[in-house]
């Protein structure tokens, strides 16, 4: 299931690139994947570097507002150009973006 979803998003995820870019918005499409990568490496990666879990806990939520607006913009950014929609709904909590950029195809992408 993950492979089919993850070729489609990388599909739309270049499509897009293209059509940003063709147009000079691909600063938008960047900083839209730089936001949800932030936000998987400071949930995943460097939870550990963090000495105080107070400052860590509100770090961490700043993020995830980020990535969750991102991730909102990426879908309408989809659906505009008639490409893979992501979702369809709102995101209701942490678990969802979590879910959502566990197997997001991103390491290929805007490097």
């Amino acid at each position: 299931m993950y492979n089919n979803i993850n070729n489609k998003m990388s599909l739309s995820l270049l499509t897009l690139q293209n059509e940003l870019d063709f147009i000079g918005g691909a600063l938008i499409l960047n900083n839209v994947i730089k936001n949800i990568r932030d936000y998987k490496r400071i949930k995943f990666e460097i939870f550990h570097i963090f000495a105080d879990e107070k400052l860590y806990k509100s770090t961490q939520k700043s993020f995830y507002n980020n990535c969750q607006n991102s991730i909102l913009l990426l879908n309408n950014l989809f659906q505009s150009y008639g490409l893979y929609t992501i979702f369809v709904g709102d995101i209701e909590s942490e678990e969802d973006v979590d879910d959502f950029i566990k197997n997001l195809p991103l390491e290929d992408f805007f490097l």
